[in-house]
C-alpha cells in the first residue's frame, strides 16, 4: 500500500485505538531490507494512538521523507522510537525516536507532546545517514521520561536552529556533556541562530550544558525560565547581560532570585518582539 502513495503530501493519523504501527512488515519478506519512500510528504501527525510502539512495524524497513519539514506526535504513550530498533543499535538498551533507518533530511519543526514512554528522541552516537542540518523549531511537553534533548553531536550541528520550548518534562540537561569537542569552538557554534527560548515547569533541570560555562546568542529576543528551581542560571544570566544596555534593562549578574531573571527576560520580550 505503502509504494502507491508517491503522490502523498500531508498524513495525519489520529484516534486510532488499536494501532500498533502505521507500516506493517509484508509476509514473506525474510531478512531482505524494504525501503518506504514517501517523496513529497511534506507534513506528519501522529495523535491520540495509545497502542502505538512504533511508525514502522516491520525490523527490516527503512523510511525516507526527503521533503518532510512537520513531525508532530501527541499522546501516543507507548511510542519509543519511528522503527523498530536492532539490539545491536539501542544506545544502553534504551531506544530512541529517530534511528539510522529514518531519513527525514529536511526537517525543519519538531512538536512531541506527552509521550510517556519516550527515553530519547536522538541516537547518542552520530551516524552517517542521519542529518538534521535544516532543524529550527522543537517543542516539547510533558514527556516524562525523557533523559535529556539534544546529545552533543546534534546540537552542534543545528546551524538554523531558531526556537526551543521545553515544558513539563524532568529533563536534567538540554545538551549533554562533552565529547571532546572544545569549549571555546562549542561555545561558537551551538544553536548560533537562536531567537526564543522557554522553559516551564522542569523541577530536575540543572544546566543547559553541563560543560559550557557560558552561552553565545546574539539574536536571542526572547528567553523565559519559570519553575526551574534547580537550574543553573548563569550562563543564561550572562547572555542576558550581553544585550544591549536600555534605562528599563539592568545587568542582573548579580541578582540570584529567579523571579528577578525572568522579570527582566520577559521585559526584553516584550520591548522586542
Amino acid at each position: 500500500m505503502a509504494r502507491c502513495l508517491a503522490n502523498l503530501w500531508w498524513m495525519e493519523i489520529k484516534e486510532c485505538g488499536q494501532m500498533e504501527g502505521v507500516i506493517a512488515e509484508e509476509e514473506g519478506q525474510g531478512s531482505a531490507v524494504e525501503k518506504i519512500t514517501f517523496p513529497i510528504l511534506y507534513w506528519m501527525n501522529l495523535e491520540c494512538l495509545p497502542n502505538m510502539t512504533s511508525f514502522l512495524s516491520g525490523k527490516n524497513h527503512r523510511l525516507e521523507c526527503p521533503k518532510l519539514q512537520t513531525l508532530s506526535i501527541a499522546d501516543c504513550p507507548k511510542m519509543r522510537s519511528l522503527t523498530r530498533q536492532p539490539l545491536m543499535e539501542i544506545d544502553h538498551r534504551t531506544p530512541s525516536l529517530f534511528t539510522s533507518q529514518v531519513q527525514f533530511p529536511t526537517l525543519r519543526s519538531i512538536f512531541l507532546s506527552h509521550m510517556e514512554n519516550l527515553s530519547k528522541i536522538w541516537m547518542d552516537s552520530p551516524r552517517d545517514t542521519l542529518t538534521f542540518e535544516h532543524l529550527r523549531e522543537v517543542k516539547i511537553e510533558n514527556c516524562k521520561s525523557l533523559e535529556n534533548l539534544f546529545p552533543r553531536w546534534v546540537a552542534t550541528s543545528l546551524n538554523q536552529f531558531e526556537k526551543l520550548r521545553v515544558e513539563f518534562c524532568t529533563i536534567k540537561e538540554i545538551v549533554t556533556s562533552g565529547d571532546g569537542t572544545p569549549q571555546s569552538a562549542t561555545a561558537q557554534i551551538l544553536f548560533p541562530q537562536l531567537i526564543s527560548l522557554v522553559f516551564h515547569d522542569m523541577p530536575q533541570l540543572k544546566s543547559f550544558c553541563p560543560d559550557l560555562p557560558t552561552l553565545n546568542w546574539p539574536f536571542l529576543k526572547e528567553l523565559r525560565v519559570t519553575h526551574c528551581d534547580k537550574l543553573n542560571m548563569f550562563p543564561l544570566v550572562e547572555t542576558m547581560n550581553k544585550w544591549p544596555q536600555r534605562d528599563d534593562h539592568q545587568d542582573i549578574s548579580n541578582q540570584e532570585t529567579h523571579s528577578s531573571f525572568e522579570k527582566v527576560c520577559l521585559l526584553r520580550h516584550m520591548i522586542y518582539s
